[in-house]
């Protein structure tokens, strides 16, 4: 009987007047309680729905009423709830509150919540939330499709999936029909542009995508704004530059899945007719400043199967990290470079273009895993075993990088013997650049290898002799370290080994004039600076320098110089008078400098341990240290700092009172007189004269002493010189 009443009295009913008697019946309930409607995907909801919810909207008289709507704003770009939205945002009877995408911890909490409690494998939350944009409802239709095909399995307190990254590699179906329904509403202009942004990029330019689809660059643009005002796929990005000064707009994809969809949609044969067009567009239009989207065109070139020409732009690409010490990124540009290169022709042993880029990359493998890397010699062994299609230059540049490597491996023929043949080249060429380079190489292995002798000083001062004649921009890159200014660093060294002391310092001031150089070859140089001022009981100088490596090698991200620096530090620490702060410190510096497959300069690191016991008294440390010391220098032959770890093991010898001291001596006095290392020798002098007991010996180790000190500068001050003189007066009172 209601029934039949209300039909009789709703007979005729106005729509207006439901909507105001609705309304009037949300009141009364929420005169009773408070009421909270809810409505979900106002997107699909229709016009009567919408005329209700704007009638209780509009409504002034106080009420306990509280509506709830959501919906999609990709989803209803032309749906009358657009125009409904305006109205009530100019009357201020709407609150909107957008909903923020989902971070990958959230993404990954909702999983685990999904799943059934625990934890999530490795970087899984952060797959799941980027494949779906942190979309919630992305997220939701994935994990039901991966919980519905058993994807997810349990290790421990862990969930990871069955097959690593396959379950995630396309949308899940219920994303993918929405997508598809949104697809369907455009024109077919708005899906070519779209099509084409995708291959662009996450990001694109009108510009990018006029040249894929051979359109107006002003055309495209409209199409791409009208899209933005449909809230559709796209939205406004930065403005960019071109390369002739125009400022477009910059379009991206509001999320990763939209892009996805759009890449999925594209037939094969068109992408690579569209990644071919794009690379050609942006190739003309950025002319000789192509390099700076050298990557950008190198993805364009391999997707449309030009695969030198991507191979050529990876190089490009490559050499602007290095430049920016962006070591690992340039190894991975040079790898798919080999490979496309490799695969442009295939089945050829040695395909043309390879050599340049096996240069390269030796270099890059170098900066990012050190030069001790065997990459470095594998990648570099090649082109010198390769007999035909090499120039001159590659043949150099990877003898440099063959000799770099046996070097940091302490190898003397080996590094030697690639030195060598860079010489023979250089002689052969006349190049100045190779001249300067090879004969460094030459010159800063002897140093190490042979000590400071005059043939070593001699081949120092004639690089840097030729450095100074150079044009530093006629030097190829891969010359790193460079000559200029790692030789005047050698060559300080190597004179003061030799006595040469005003000469020692006047090179490293030759040094201190280099703008612009390399951070490895500063790191280079100011080690050896504080070598030389600890040597010379500088401390304060010493430390300055050490300052200086400990900055380049944190600029390099260097973990070889970082260790080295640990060992300097502690040297210096050791010689202001706090010997086994500085001798723990060395040790853990050697250890791990070796762990790192570190060897050249050991003796010398080792003769900085052995010197720190000495001076503590702890003679049995100070022996062990100096044995580890002679027996790294007998297995890899260098011999540059032998005479002072036999002086030091003598001095350790005599704290402990056991025989062989005078054999120690000897050996000592031996090995600086056959290299010429009067300062060296000094040293040994001084022992001697420190140690002597009866007055014979006192006497004959005075007059070595003073044949010594009359082969060195009567006018310098230096620790050593102090000392010897003193010794020298007490001796003879």
């Amino acid at each position: 009987m209601a029934r039949e009443a209300l039909a009789r009295e709703t007979v005729g009913a106005s729509p207006d007047r439901m909507l105001r008697e609705f309304g009037d019946a949300v009141e009364a309930i929420a005169a009773i309680r408070p009421l909270i409607l809810v409505i979900e995907d106002l997107h699909w909801t229709d016009p009567s729905t919408l005329d209700l919810l704007m009638e209780l909207a509009q409504r002034t008289e106080p009420a306990r009423l509280l509506v709830i709507a959501s919906y999609r704003p990709e989803d209803a770009p032309e749906h009358p709830l657009r125009a409904a939205l305006r109205g009530l945002r100019a009357k201020g009877s709407v609150a909107e509150l957008p909903v923020p995408l989902l971070t990958h911890d959230e993404a990954g909490a909702y999983v685990v919540a999904r799943v059934g409690g625990g934890g999530l494998e490795g970087d899984l939350a952060m797959r799941l939330g980027e494949q779906t944009g942190g979309n919630p409802l992305f997220l939701t239709s994935l994990v039901d499709e991966l919980l519905e095909a058993n994807a997810f399995a349990r290790d421990g307190s862990r969930w990871r999936l069955r097959e690593p990254g396959g379950a995630t590699a396309t949308l899940p179906l219920r994303a993918r029909d929405l997508m598809s329904n949104q697809v369907e509403k455009l024109t077919p202009e708005q899906q070519r542009v779209l099509a084409c942004g995708a291959l662009v990029g996450s990001e694109f330019s009108a510009a990018a995508v006029a040249a894929g689809i051979d359109g107006v660059v002003d055309r495209v643009e409209a199409e791409c704004e009208a899209l933005v005002r449909l809230d559709r796929f796209i939205r406004h990005e930065h403005f960019q530059s071109g390369p002739d000064g125009p400022v477009t707009r910059a379009y991206a994809f509001k999320h990763v899945v939209h892009r996805q969809v759009w890449l999925e949609r594209v037939p094969p044969a068109l992408r690579e007719s569209l990644h071919q067009r794009i690379g050609a567009g942006l190739e003309k239009s950025f002319g000789a400043r192509a390099g700076e989207i050298a990557a950008n065109l190198a993805r364009h070139f391999e997707g449309g199967a030009e695969l030198e020409r991507a191979s050529r732009y990876l190089q490009v690409a490559a050499v602007q990290s290095m430049q920016r010490l962006a070591f690992r990124e340039a190894v991975a540009y040079l790898d798919l470079a080999l490979v496309q290169v490799r695969a442009a022709h295939p089945g050829v042993d040695s395909p043309p273009g390879e050599i340049p880029i096996l240069i390269l990359l030796g270099g890059a493998i170098a900066g990012a895993e050190g030069f001790t890397s065997p990459r470095v010699l594998a990648t570099l062994g090649r082109v010198v075993a390769t007999q035909t299609g090499v120039t001159d230059v590659e043949r150099f540049a990877a003898l440099w990088g063959v000799w770099v490597y046996q070097h940091a491996h302490a190898a003397l023929e080996p590094s030697l013997a690639a030195a060598r043949g860079a010489l023979a080249i250089a002689d052969s060429t006349g190049a100045p650049w190779m001249i300067e380079a090879a004969t460094y190489m030459v010159g800063m292995s002897q140093t190490h290898f042979r000590g400071g002798s005059l043939e070593t000083l001699s081949l120092l001062a004639r690089s840097i002799e030729r450095s100074q004649r150079i044009a530093p921009d006629t030097r190829p890159p891969f010359l790193v370290p460079e000559p200029w200014p790692t030789a005047t660093a050698f060559a300080s060294l190597a004179s003061w080994l030799t006595g040469r002391l005003e000469e020692a310092l006047a090179f490293e001031a030759q040094g201190l004039d280099s703008p612009g150089a390399h951070p490895f070859s500063m790191a280079i140089v100011y080690h050896h600076w504080v070598l030389h001022h600890w040597l010379r009981g500088e401390t304060e100088l010493a430390r300055l320098h050490l300052a200086n490596l400990d900055r380049v090698a944190r600029q390099t991200a260097s973990v070889h110089w970082l260790e080295l620096a640990r060992c300097d530090l502690g040297a210096i620490t050791a010689a202001e008078g706090n010997a086994a702060e500085g001798a723990s410190r060395i040790r853990r510096g050697v250890d791990r400098y070796r762990e790192l497959g570190g060897a050249i300069g050991a003796p010398v690191l080792l003769a900085m341990l052995t010197g720190s016991p000495v001076c503590a008294g702890a003679h049995e440390a100070a022996l062990a240290a100096a044995d580890e010391g002679l027996a790294a220098a007998e297995r890899t032959g260098e011999h540059w700092f032998t005479a002072e770890l036999y002086r030091l093991r003598a001095l350790a010898l005599t704290g402990l009172r056991r025989s062989g001291v005078e054999e120690a001596l000897a050996n000592a006095n031996q090995v600086a007189r056959d290299q010429t290392a009067v300062s060296l020798e000094l040293r040994v002098a001084i022992a001697k004269a420190g140690i002597a007991t009866h007055a014979a010996e006192r006497s004959a180790a005075a007059d070595h002493l003073d044949s010594v000190l009359e082969r060195l500068p009567a006018d310098e001050a230096s620790a050593d010189l102090v000392a010897a003189r003193s010794l020298l007066a007490s001796i003879r009172r």
